[in-house]
């Protein structure tokens, strides 16, 4: 665990975000552009033992390389890129843990 509590996990954690969270999607509580790509979503971290978690996009559709925060109602984007997503934890972001990833304006 990082100083900001996240957690990095080692290779044989990781999984899809179909394979790890095994959850049914429903209109209340997900991102259905995530959702219907669970199984293209590698989670490699998550927060305080799982009290939500980031997955990155591993297909070859318009989300590829974006990193999705998964676990809150809904998920959203939080880093256009693995890259922005390092740097970002690395000072702290409190952007890794907003209700508005979506919305920032360079996720496009």
């Amino acid at each position: 665990m990082d100083d900001d509590g996240i957690i990095w996990w080692p290779p044989k954690r990781i999984h899809t975000l179909r394979e790890e969270t095994r959850r049914d999607p429903s209109p209340q509580c997900c991102n259905f552009e995530i959702e219907n790509e669970a199984g293209s979503y590698l989670i490699f971290a998550d927060f305080l033992d799982w009290c939500y978690a980031y997955a990155i996009c591993c297909n070859d559709g318009p989300n590829r390389g974006k990193v999705a925060l998964v676990g809150l109602n809904p998920d959203r984007f939080v880093a256009k890129s693995f890259e922005t997503f390092v740097r970002l934890a690395a000072v702290g972001s409190n952007r890794l843990h907003s209700p508005v990833g979506d919305y920032f304006l360079d996720l496009v």
